[in-house]
């Protein structure tokens, strides 16, 4: 989603004026500033090594994570404990990490994810 009201604020502008683009403060940031922003929707694939059942085949596999009683919360935390591990190893998560872009974001997938443009500051 996209917002029209970009004004420089003063408590982020030590010198009265935006570093990207020059605006003072008061002003809207110019056109093309970085500070402009708005929401998207990506699509984002991270492959990392996962404990199940020796005896699993990949049909249970794949249902134990999409369709078992397991909340896909688990998941995230998974994904949070293997960056964690290779932080503390050094070890950046590029090779095994992409990103796509989906669409514009709604005002459903904002309330959704309690991410706003409206809150943004600038």
């Amino acid at each position: 989603m996209n917002r029209d009201d970009w004004p420089v604020e003063e408590y982020s502008r030590a010198r009265g004026e935006c570093l990207y683009c020059g605006a003072r403060t008061g002003e809207q940031h110019h056109k093309g500033c970085v500070v402009r922003s708005r929401t998207v929707v990506v699509e984002i694939t991270v492959q990392l090594v996962h404990v199940v059942p020796e005896d699993w085949d990949r049909d249970m596999i794949e249902f134990g994570m999409n369709d078992g009683s397991g909340c896909s919360d688990n998941l995230l935390g998974e994904i949070m404990e293997a960056a964690e591990r290779r932080d503390r190893l050094d070890r950046c998560s590029c090779p095994v990490v992409t990103g796509k872009y989906v669409r514009e974001a709604t005002e459903e997938d904002e309330e959704f994810d309690v991410l706003f443009i409206k809150d943004l500051k600038s």
